[in-house]
């Protein structure tokens, strides 16, 4: 039985058939790689009975879910079990025969052990399909030995390749980085399908999404800090460039890899002052992310966002995700979780399986999830701190971008420090897919500011008015746009927000829909009349 497919992965397939059945597939998170990946062991499994499929992940926690999708592969492959293919798992603690049909490798287990199979099975005649899950992870010194049998492939002194037939392919949201052309392309094959973020939602492939980015400010005593490490910083690098005129033209990037070189194989007072630069480069960025603003914007957030939806928060600390999961811990008792390197294998699968079946509504990580994990039930995500890396701010995003049951729009929420040089957009060179709003959150006041918002409201309000509907019209109107401010839901088809409030089953809850309802035609800048008919009293 087949996958059920969308076009771009048929269309991909087809591109992979044609280019000898390997290539690298750089296709947005949430669009169905995994999918793709298992029809692809089912077309080679059509055309050869002696088919080895070696999948590698970069963490463990991904093993549970390729295990559960191979699982539920029906195929035509010989197997020892009712037409099952064999299953084993070498990572994560577990080590199975290699021998097994389907393999499934944590790169740091795989990197001594994989080329050797690989290379024993393609000498014995079998067809080995390499499937190198989120691969822009193995371009590194240690993970490319995973590739070490390729020399060995072709074997000059017989003038012919092994008699097994080697097929691959790669997976990622973001593919091409460093190592791309001189590890991944000759390992995997080149690129031959792409499938970007605006595209896949034009196809309606991935779930439609906002982005809300919300300017939070430093306390006093810690910008006052911030301004401190600025102008030493300011100091160091007029110092350095004094020293070693040609990095004037470095910016960016390019400035700090070059004093990473510095730091490490300069020498005498200029590797002093790159190695003090790197420093406080870094006690800077770590006060930007630490602020205090954020863990209190967070928790005034997730009170005015729907209870009934589930949260990702990502942070890019331990100690502040712990912060916070103890103040949330007080307000959402045993309704929030955490998820971390230091909480332990089993206490983070436990914690994934709750968020899973939906006894946590929250759920706080740093980086372990930023790659791969499937979360389909997330809708909503908060960025606390962040990386300025495109690519895992796209992986994030991705976290939220699966469709599942109920869900018609993600939500991302954006944290930044204004008073800072942080980044103020989430995607500094823009797309047109999807909306951005902008807000600003107040932590004296406990207040959020979201001019859009409120000047929609205040339009529908006026004609409220205009109309001299009763007070207490009014007041409930109130009412209902104070409890969307912070919501997506006045971002909804108009049409949606009717059928919403005509399935309402309490007064309150229509009345809400209806609101919803006007306010999406005023973000649409065509007012329209309150209608008193169809409010509840």
């Amino acid at each position: 039985m087949t996958p059920e497919l969308y076009p771009w992965q048929q269309e991909c397939l087809t591109l992979w058939e044609q280019n000898e059945y390997r290539g690298i597939v750089n296709a947005v998170t949430g669009a169905g790689k995994t999918r793709l990946a298992l029809a692809g062991i089912l077309r080679l499994a059509q055309i050869t009975d002696r088919l080895r499929v070696k999948v590698v992940v970069p963490k463990k926690s991904l093993l549970p879910q390729w295990k559960q999708a191979l699982a539920a592969l029906k195929t035509s492959c010989r197997s020892g079990k009712a037409g099952q293919p064999g299953i084993g798992i070498c990572g994560g603690g577990r080590t199975s025969p290699s021998e097994a049909d389907y393999m499934l490798y944590v790169i740091n287990s795989a990197r001594y052990r994989l080329a050797r199979q690989i290379l024993w099975e393609l000498r014995e005649g079998y067809t080995v399909l390499l499937i190198a899950d989120e691969c822009h992870n193995y371009t590194s010194g240690e993970n490319q030995k995973i590739f070490e049998f390729l020399p060995y492939y072709w074997e000059p002194e017989k003038g012919k390749k092994l008699p097994g037939r080697y097929c691959s392919l790669g997976l990622s949201a973001t593919a091409r980085g460093p190592g791309y052309e001189q590890v991944l392309v000759p390992a995997l094959g080149k690129e031959i399908y792409h499938y970007g973020l605006e595209r896949a939602l034009k196809r309606g492939t991935i779930c439609q999404f906002a982005i809300w980015q919300i300017a939070v400010s430093f306390q006093p005593d810690e910008l006052e800090e911030y301004q401190a490490l600025s102008d030493q910083l300011l100091h160091t690098r007029a110092e350095i460039l004094h020293l070693l005129p040609g990095l004037r033209s470095c910016e960016g990037s390019s400035f700090f890899i070059q004093l990473t070189e510095l730091a490490k194989n300069g020498s005498g007072k200029i590797q002093r002052l790159a190695r003090a630069y790197l420093h406080l480069s870094y006690r800077r960025k770590r006060q930007v992310s630490m602020a205090g603003a954020r863990t209190a914007c967070v928790s005034r957030l997730l009170k005015s966002l729907d209870p009934g939806k589930q949260v990702l928060v990502f942070g890019e600390s331990i100690p502040q995700i712990e912060s916070l999961f103890h103040i949330l811990s007080q307000s959402y008792p045993s309704r929030v979780g955490r998820y971390h390197s230091k909480m332990g294998a089993q206490a983070n699968q436990n914690a994934l399986e709750r968020f899973r079946e939906g006894s946590l509504r929250i759920l706080l990580t740093c980086r372990a999830l930023d790659e791969g994990l499937n979360v389909p039930e997330a809708a909503v995500g908060i960025i606390l701190s962040g990386t300025s890396l495109e690519r895992q701010r796209l992986q994030r995003l991705g976290r939220l971008l699966r469709k599942s049951d109920g869900k018609r729009l993600a939500c991302l929420y954006y944290l930044f420090v204004s008073d800072s040089r942080e980044e103020r957009a989430y995607f500094p060179k823009g797309l047109e897919a999807f909306q951005v709003h902008n807000l600003s959150f107040e932590e004296a006041d406990s207040r959020f500011y979201f001019p859009a918002y409120e000047k929609a409201a205040e339009a529908f309000l006026e004609q409220v008015k205009a109309q001299s509907l009763p007070e207490d019209i009014y007041l409930e109107a109130l009412k209902c746009l104070e409890r969307g401010y912070l919501r997506e839901d006045w971002l909804l088809p108009e049409e949606e927000c009717r059928a919403n409030a005509a399935a309402a089953l309490e007064g309150r809850e229509r009345n809400y829909w209806i609101c919803m309802e006007q306010m999406a035609k005023y973000r649409h800048s065509t007012p329209s009349l309150f209608s008193s008919s169809r409010a509840c009293p």
